[in-house]
């Protein structure tokens, strides 16, 4: 027994060395970040360093901030890359000078991957957790003075209104305090021929959903055209995202709700049925031993599969979305 524990002590002691070993080779390997606890004092490291921040917006709360935190960030090849490019930053979104700067740059998701330059112009913006090669080529970008959205920015407050570079700019900003607007100016100055358009439906499939908005009603009535240029079915799935949308804004007033059901009735049941479904979909899972949630779980799933077109395959793509 005392040489069972003294050999238990022996393994006990050597995954203690190697979590250490481990820990210290993360620290030296993957990404330094600065001590700084105000972006000012960064700010100047930024302009005698002639380098661009690098900041890391997370809350204690937010889990793929974490996986950012305990499994990217570490990687060498992720460390060699931005240590070698930025200074790098680390601020809590809810604490010190994080509260000034998620105000000051409009950061409400989280984690977002935020690069500055020394002036604190906001150079490149990312919402999300990205793997390590995403990561550096997002660096890449940031860096890049013809890719980066402070560039893109540039053109556009120089007089550039293409599509193109509007597009740009929403693909790699999509949470952008003035997408609606520059959207709804877009579509006001377009003519007929660039509303139809590959790149403008794009656009709009992307951004727009709400049947108030101009374009949509320039849509509605313009429909068999879009559904003879992009399909019946893409056309349906838009008018059905709007349905959505609209029960959304007013699910505190099923009058309202319902107000719109004259645009389409028989797409607007589909939504409904879809609805229903994801409803008691929720419910079973919530309930699973409860027979009358069953019973209301198999009723909706028979229900969407009358839905002309539907295919068994739909009730997992819908039910996977709410796992």
């Amino acid at each position: 027994k005392h040489i069972k524990r003294k050999i238990m002590k022996r393994i006990a002691l050597l995954l203690f060395i190697i979590a250490v070993s481990v820990s210290l080779y993360a620290q030296e390997t993957g990404i330094k970040f600065s001590n700084d606890s105000l972006l000012s004092q960064a700010l100047t490291k930024s302009k005698s360093e002639g380098k661009l921040l690098f900041i890391d917006c997370y809350t204690s709360w937010c889990g793929p901030c974490k996986y950012l935190a305990k499994t990217i960030f570490p990687q060498k090849e992720v460390g060699d890359f931005y240590n070698s490019h930025f200074i790098n930053l680390s601020f809590d979104m809810e604490k010190g000078d994080g509260k000034n700067i998620a105000s000051k740059y409009g950061i409400h998701a989280f984690p977002t991957l935020l690069f500055l330059n020394a002036d604190g112009e906001m150079v490149h913006v990312r919402i999300g957790a990205l793997e390590a090669n995403l990561l550096i080529e997002l660096g890449k970008t940031a860096l890049d003075n013809k890719k980066n959205i402070l560039s893109i920015v540039k053109k556009m407050k120089s007089g550039d209104k293409s599509i193109e570079t509007l597009s740009q700019y929403l693909k790699a900003y999509p949470y952008a305090a003035d997408k609606d607007e520059l959207i709804d100016n877009y579509f006001k100055t377009a003519s007929d021929e660039a509303k139809m358009t590959q790149e403008a439906w794009v656009l709009f499939r992307q951004y727009v959903n709400n049947f108030d908005n101009a374009q949509f009603q320039y849509f509605l009535n313009h429909r068999d055209a879009y559904a003879q240029k992009f399909g019946k079915k893409e056309v349906d799935i838009q008018i059905i995202d709007g349905f959505n949308y609209h029960i959304n804004k007013n699910r505190d007033n099923p009058e309202k709700a319902a107000s719109v059901k004259h645009i389409d009735p028989e797409l607007y049941s589909i939504c409904m049925l879809e609805r229903e479904f994801e409803m008691a979909y929720r419910n079973f899972l919530g309930n699973k031993t409860d027979k009358a949630c069953w019973n209301n779980f198999i009723a909706k799933i028979k229900a969407v599969l009358t839905i002309d077109g539907a295919q068994p395959l739909m009730i997992n793509e819908i039910g996977r979305a709410h796992v």
